[in-house]
């Protein structure tokens, strides 16, 4: 039995199982808010089906949990008899959550840093990253090599580097070409008070926007 509900979605609300008794649906906790994509009903056992690969199983007295471990794509139909359940899919590609790109980036492409010794961007209105990170680094022959590397809180876009030169044995950003790159990153469950380098893995991450210039220090 199908219904809308007060957003006018519909919604699936009862099964009715081998003709013996109707199910609420609502109130089986184990049945998420998930899209129902496809439901079969048998004389003792009904299946469903959704988004990120959900499988519910009532096997005539309670619904089971079949869901398959590390599966996110969208199951599609759902068939089979008693002891067995065929479901059939799509392949997908989760994106995101897309993060805006940094800009109007300080100092410059091309530019200078003089003795401010600051760095800032803007961001278009989107969705919040959980951290920034943010690295200075000197052109190698094996690749750039990192001369300061900043990870800041999620609203942070401007920075303001210490007067290292000031204190004897800190030359901070030594003078010449540097590379400048900013990543603005999603990562569910990170805290800036209490993070790790595993939180810094990029293979951790859920979405990041990056963007790299190049810079002179005077």
């Amino acid at each position: 039995v199908h219904q809308r509900d007060a957003r006018g979605e519909l919604e699936l609300v009862q099964i009715r199982v081998g003709g013996r008794a109707d199910l609420d649906v609502r109130a089986a906790n184990a049945l998420r808010k998930d899209e129902v994509v496809d439901a079969r009903v048998g004389e003792r056992h009904a299946g469903r089906v959704g988004a990120k690969g959900l499988l519910f199983r009532y096997d005539g007295t309670q619904w089971l949990d079949d869901t398959p471990s590390a599966y996110d794509s969208t199951f599609l139909c759902v068939a089979g008899a008693e002891g067995g359940v065929v479901t059939s899919g799509t392949h997908e590609l989760i994106l995101g959550p897309m993060l805006e790109v940094p800009e109007n980036i300080k100092p410059t492409d091309g530019g200078f840093m003089g003795e401010d010794y600051t760095i800032s961007w803007t961001v278009q209105p989107g969705v919040d990253p959980h951290f920034s990170y943010v690295q200075v680094l000197v052109p190698g022959m094996f690749g750039p090599v990192p001369e300061w590397t900043m990870v800041n809180d999620w609203n942070v876009t401007n920075i303001l580097l210490p007067d290292n030169p000031s204190i004897e044995g800190t030359p901070g950003i030594a003078p010449g070409m540097k590379i400048l790159q900013i990543l603005r990153v999603y990562k569910e469950g990170f805290d800036i008070n209490n993070y790790s380098n595993m939180d810094l893995n990029q293979s951790r991450w859920n979405s990041w926007a990056v963007d790299v210039t190049t810079f002179n220090k005077q």
